[in-house]
């Protein structure tokens, strides 16, 4: 199908809007499940319509097979690359996301109703419609302003969170299923159906066995009972069995059997689908025409998204079901190019349900430890496990410690609990300690392990802070610390927090960059400004200059060394690295000893040294004053010597205009017309003819009435040397070559080319009113080209166009029977006539058989097929016939070859099902629109032929003549 493109606000799609697209080069349409709806082309700027793809207007396209055209928003236009550009469109649902809507704490519990509730909450005007088949109860609210789009799924809470489903896309109706596909009852069987196509099978987390326990506490004391391992059928199929526990205390009160325990594993395992990979297929179909496997997946072709298929794991002895998650659809050629097949990849919703599940079992886990934790220390505390108390006395008798132990003795005692005046003490390796765990009388708490529910402090000191599992931990002492990937910080994951942090590093540094490039600029534009101001001073000499009068900024050109640039940075002349500058100075100074190979001319503050006579000096420092070497010293070039010359010069100038005409002075110089015959009187130029001498005369406009050659016999005629003849008879030109060309009368009556120096008999060339003719000889004749009022020849071999007036009007081009593309035409071929082939029989001849004639262009194949078991058969297209019709619509033409029926169940772009009698043999032919003409169809024919201007020949002889004859009379 070729894409349509509409105007922005179109949303009647029967027209064909701005144009259809048909150059497009490439374009596809990507659909995931619940997720992305997108299309992308590419197109080249030299198309139709290639100005007006802009963005916002509706790409028309059909996104999958069987499925009817979808409108694509355009959002992206890449800059044209080698001529190509690639335009990037959401289908026009996605401008949901646009639409706010306003909080609602009303619970909804079906579908239906949270719809109706968005619309009427919408902030915006909607513009969409919503249905839904999904009958699942559930409570949904919105809690805060959202977009409508955010709203159907995506987040916690959303309508796909609420009720589950699967989302269709359908124009300006969102379509909610309970189960969008359909089981399409298709078979693949993995590893061997598709041995060429892209197969992941993940076992990372398949489970082949578990240990069923189930525990209970009862008044701190934990019961346990604990069953034998349970595997699946195919645990044997595996490398090695994947092992893991299964916690069933939920299932009873009180503590179930091992068998009981076992048997719930198994129905557990069951249910769950323990000991099947996932699956995940990537299945393109491009590339597949030749593969024996195409056969077996050619079915596939026909699937659409969320529909299922079964997938088969014969090594495992196991089947799955799998869901078809992700399209994509070649629009041009009509097919998909690769379907994904597999369990569909977590969506933002799944990754929040699964998150508050995994927190809700971490706090459990948390809450039980702690409780376990709070009961044995409330057991040792309240004096269940023994003890004694003895005071401790210092050398005065006085008691100054108290010691809690689990002996009387404190030299035997292994467990105390020591307390005095300095802090709280905790040993288990005697009086002496070393105690672990400690608190202090300075406020310091030291332990090895902390078991707390909350612990609050505006300091905590401590060597390694570690987590229960060491999956967190803090060395004080190195500053060393590692979270998990799922840690926040002030909300957020360490990963959210990087990529904020990056944006802001980046943000900072971009105004770092601009305020530098920014401070650059203007300490640039200001230097420059004062150059332009007059402050800057530019030096062009062989020695640096020196003195009060530098300037921070001067440029000085050193002409001793290349004319190097440098630049006075206010203490020392810094170079300039400009290449540039130094070459264009250099091809000045080498254009101007060019023009004065013998004086130069050099500008500066200080004079020149080593100067020649004649040498020009510009004196910068004395206002440009130009300044003369006259062998001595440099002088004034406004010497007054020099205008004394002048003056005296002008005079005699003026004595000799005074005295001398323009006539006097030309007779003068020709001695009065003595010397070569020209003389002037009366303001005329006169040429004495008897002093011509041949040779070139060479002028823009020669003026005359009649030019006459005479021979010594009175013919007319005008001889150039041997080689150049004009007369009344003709023009007769020798080249250096030895060649004639002729234009007179005699064998050709027109324009001959000869050559070899025989006008007579050599290969000729031969121009005439009435033809061309070719001439190798006398005798043999290469071929005509006649160009006649009868016919038109062309040989060898010939192009014979013949007499339309005669009723046998024809065309020929034959070539060698070696040739095998005796007639080669680019374009249409165009005839009043039928057209036929020749054909040699064996009994009857030369035949003619007739071309098969039809309104539009077309192509067509043929071949024949048997009908398979189970009735049907699938017939694909040739690839390569395919990219020269329409496939989109084609016809399909059967013939039984025997008892029973067929007949076309489906036409598809790549192929047809034929279904019928099982086993029955069947011919097909197949026509179809050739894919350049498809819109052609009973074209009416327009004459090409150029007009060409009436030229009234005689009558522009006539004019001519006439202004010949007033030019003569003037």
């Amino acid at each position: 199908m070729i894409p349509v493109l509409y105007d922005a606000g179109e949303k009647d799609f029967t027209s064909n809007g701005l144009g259809r697209l048909y150059d497009a080069i490439f374009c596809t349409v990507t659909e995931e499940r619940n997720g992305s709806f997108e299309l992308e082309m590419t197109y080249p700027v030299s198309g139709i319509h290639y100005k007006d793809i802009l963005k916002e207007r509706i790409i028309y396209a059909v996104p999958a097979d069987g499925k009817k055209e979808q409108p694509f928003r355009i959002y992206k236009i890449s800059k044209p690359m080698k001529g190509i550009t690639t335009i990037s469109a959401r289908h026009v649902s996605y401008q949901l996301s646009f639409v706010p809507v306003k909080a609602d704490l009303t619970p909804a519990t079906t579908a239906a109703q949270a719809f109706e509730r968005l619309k009427h909450d919408a902030i915006e005007p909607c513009g969409f419609d919503f249905w839904t088949d999904d009958t699942t109860v559930g409570n949904y609210t919105t809690p805060l302003p959202a977009s409508l789009r955010s709203r159907l799924g995506g987040v916690e809470g959303s309508i796909l969170d609420n009720f589950g489903g699967e989302y269709e896309w359908d124009g300006w109706t969102v379509k909610l299923h309970a189960a969008r596909g359909r089981n399409s009852g298709k078979v693949i069987r993995y590893g061997k159906d598709l041995t060429d196509l892209k197969q992941e099978e993940s076992i990372e987390y398949t489970v082949t066995g578990v240990v069923p326990y189930w525990a209970k506490d009862n008044d701190g004391e934990t019961q346990v009972v604990t069953a034998s391992p349970v595997y699946t059928e195919n645990a044997s199929k595996f490398p090695y069995r994947r092992t893991v526990v299964l916690d069933l205390s939920s299932e009873w009160q009180e503590a179930p059997t091992e068998t009981t325990l076992r048997n719930r594993a198994a129905s557990y395992m069951k249910t769950n689908g323990y000991g099947v990979p996932s699956v995940n297929i990537s299945i393109r179909f491009v590339a597949l025409w030749q593969t024996e496997e195409y056969k077996n997946i050619a079915p596939l072709e026909r699937v659409n998204l969320c529909d299922t298929v079964s997938v088969e794991f014969p090594e495992l002895q196991v089947s799955a079901k799998a869901k078809v998650i992700k399209t994509v659809y070649d629009v041009l050629k009509d097919r998909y190019s690769s379907i994904e097949i597999g369990s569909a990849r977590s969506t933002l919703s799944d990754a929040i349900v699964s998150q508050n599940a995994r927190m809700e079992s971490q706090e459990k886990s948390n809450r039980a430890f702690l409780e376990s934790a709070i009961r044995h220390a409330t057991k040792l505390i309240s004096g269940g496990l023994g003890g004694h108390v003895i005071f401790g006395m210092n050398a005065n008798g006085q008691p100054d410690e108290i010691l809690i132990m689990d002996t009387a003795d404190k030299n035997t005692a292994v467990n105390v609990l020591r307390i005095n005046m300095n802090g709280i003490g905790f040993s288990t390796s005697g009086y002496q300690g070393p105690f672990d765990t400690a608190w202090t009388i300075d406020s310091r708490f030291y332990a090895d392990f902390i078991t707390a529910g909350t612990l609050n402090g505006n300091l905590i000191k401590a060597g390694t802070i570690t987590d229960k599992k060491g999956k967190n931990y803090w060395n004080m002492e190195t500053g060393e610390f590692r979270l998990s990937s799922d840690s926040k910080v002030g909300g957020k994951t360490f990963s959210e927090q990087y990529n904020s942090l990056l944006s802001e590093a980046q943000s900072k540094a971009e105004e770092i960059a601009d305020e530098k490039i920014k401070t650059a600029s203007d300490t640039w534009s200001k230097e420059l400004a004062a150059q332009i101001d007059g402050k800057i001073a530019t030096y062009m000499q062989d020695e640096a200059p020196d003195g009060d009068g530098l300037d921070t900024g001067d440029i000085w050109f050193d002409s001793s060394n290349g004319y190097t640039a440098y630049r006075y940075n206010g203490q020392a002349w810094i170079k300039v690295k400009d290449a540039g500058i130094a070459q264009a100075l250099q091809d000045a100074a080498n254009a101007m000893n060019k023009a004065n190979t013998k004086n130069t001319i050099t500008g500066g503050k200080t004079a020149p040294s080593n100067p020649v006579t004649g040498d020009m000096w510009i004196d910068s420092g004395n206002d440009n004053k130009p300044m003369i070497y006259n062998g001595s010293q440099w002088i004034s070039y406004r010497d007054a010597t020099i205008a004394s010359s002048l003056t005296a010069a002008k005079a005699y100038a003026d004595t000799i205009n005074k005295n001398l005409n323009q006539t006097e002075i030309f007779n003068r110089l020709t001695d009065n017309g003595s010397l070569e015959g020209i003389y002037m009187e009366n303001g005329k130029l006169y040429i004495n003819g008897t002093y011509i001498k041949s040779g070139s005369i060479t002028a823009d406009l020669i003026k005359a009435g009649i030019i006459k050659v005479q021979t010594s016999d009175g013919a007319e005629e005008i001889d150039l040397g041997d080689n150049i003849k004009m007369t009344n008879a003709g023009i007769e030109v020798k080249t250096v070559w030895g060649n004639y060309i002729e234009i007179k009368p005699g064998m050709f009556n027109g324009i001959s080319f000869t050559g070899d120096g025989d006008k007579g008999t050599g290969e000729a060339v031969g121009i005439a009113r009435n033809g061309i003719l070719l001439k190798k000889n006398s005798d043999e004749l290469l071929g005509n080209f006649n160009l006649q009022y009868p016919s038109t020849h062309i040989n060898y071999n010939s192009i014979s166009i013949a007499n339309a007036f005669m009723g046998n009007r024809y065309v020929t081009l034959s070539a060698d029977d070696s040739d095998s593309y005796a007639i080669s035409a680019r374009g249409n071929f165009t005839c009043t006539g039928s057209k036929s082939r020749l054909v040699d029989t064996a009994d009857y001849g030369q035949r003619l058989l007739y071309c098969y004639e039809t309104p539009s262009p077309l192509f067509g194949d043929v071949g024949e097929g048997v009908i398979s078991s189970d009735g049907m058969t699938y017939v694909s297209i040739d690839p390569i016939l395919s990219e020269t019709i329409e496939t989109a619509q084609y016809q399909v033409f059967l013939q039984a070859y025997g008892s029973g029926t067929c007949f076309i169940k489906e036409r598809h772009p790549t192929y047809f099902i034929v279904e019928g009698t099982p086993g029955l043999q069947f011919g097909w032919e197949l026509k179809a629109k050739q894919s350049d003409f498809s819109q052609t169809r009973l074209d009416q024919f327009y004459d090409s032929k150029p007009e060409r201007d009436q030229v009234d020949y005689s009558q522009e002889a006539v004019d001519h003549i006439t202004e010949l004859n007033k030019e003569r009379a003037v």
